[in-house]
């Protein structure tokens, strides 16, 4: 039976022999750490079939990390180097660049797109759901401001209220404030009484309106509302529909903000940290941001804001399986 001292040593010949260290030079360094049959060890693991077939998987592996590892590199240096500012795409004028920008997973604002949507006629703001919408029941989340993990931990914040109660709340707050927030896990557009104002919107020609439904999501609260730097598993169209509100974006090949993650939510404050690769937009009333599947971003409300966000996209938006978070 082996030892376990001699077991830690097999290990490290055969990582060493995996990085693609030469046999002399492995046998040397066990040498010098002391090992009584550096040679004959060596030698054991080359001429083992076991060791051989695991060998010439962990050698595999390591180089397609290392290939990895330098496009990674490249694609961070290009970024780097690249304009801090968004793509701006005017709509109509501009109707094919949203398809490449798509396609080529590239965030960016979408001007015009929403001049004509009768939602901007008769604004989505706290005193229009105050008065239309008072008895509406909601699900909303309280209490954010005492617990760290108030977004990957949603579910212990829920409560129902009245949508008029919590529009007055918003209305009446005169700090900004992180602890109360309808998000858009709430799914507030099932509620028949709410989805009607899906028929202010105009989708065309980038989303399907038959899926508007189940695909649109809310978000509502007072100024100071955040959310944390996370990825999400599908692109976004996401419209600002009353106030401000700036949103933070690091591309998908930031590997390194899985380490110390909670699932798809980086412990990293672009506010507090600001990254070479950063992109910043401030969205106004009107304005619409794409982001891309594996784009990192976090969410602040600059002022009293609602948001619609939407995947029901006419391009291709499946991407379950893009879960590394899972991963770490």
């Amino acid at each position: 039976m082996i030892s376990k001292d001699e077991a830690q040593w097999i290990t490290w010949v055969c990582e060493a022999l995996a990085r693609g260290c030469q046999h002399a030079e492995i046998t040397q360094s066990l040498v010098d750490q002391g090992h009584p049959q550096a040679q004959h060890l060596v030698q054991m693991i080359l001429k083992n079939p076991i060791y051989q077939w695991g060998l010439s998987h962990a050698q595999y592996n390591h180089q397609q990390w290392r290939r990895l590892s330098s496009f990674h590199t490249l694609k961070q240096t290009l970024d780097q180097r690249g304009s801090s500012e968004l793509p701006i795409v005017d709509y109509p004028n501009d109707q094919a660049q949203v398809e490449r920008l798509y396609q080529a997973n590239q965030a960016f604002i979408l001007k015009s797109w929403t001049q004509d949507w009768p939602a901007f006629k008769k604004p989505w703001n706290a005193q229009r759901f105050l008065d239309e919408f008072s008895t509406v029941k909601v699900e909303i989340t309280e209490g954010r401001e005492s617990i760290k993990d108030f977004d990957p931990k949603a579910d212990l914040l829920k409560k129902i209220a009245s949508f008029g109660d919590f529009a007055q709340r918003v209305l009446s707050s005169k700090d900004q404030t992180n602890d109360f927030y309808l998000i858009a896990r709430n799914h507030a557009f099932k509620n028949k009484k709410l989805a009607v104002l899906l028929d202010e919107i105009d989708e065309r020609p980038f989303l399907d309106p038959q899926r508007k439904i189940e695909q649109s999501a809310l978000w509502f609260g007072p100024k100071g509302t955040f959310t944390p730097l996370h990825h999400d598993t599908c692109n976004i169209m996401f419209v600002q529909m009353w106030g401000e509100k700036r949103i933070d974006l690091l591309p998908p090949h930031r590997l390194d903000l899985f380490d110390q993650s909670l699932n798809m939510y980086a412990q990293l404050d672009l506010r507090k940290e600001p990254q070479a690769e950063q992109r910043t937009a401030y969205l106004q009333a009107g304005d619409a941001l794409f982001i891309p599947v594996g784009w990192w971003h976090q969410v602040e409300a600059l002022s009293p804001s609602t948001s619609l966000a939407m995947t029901h996209f006419t391009f291709n938006n499946h991407y379950q399986w893009y879960q590394p978070g899972k991963r770490v």
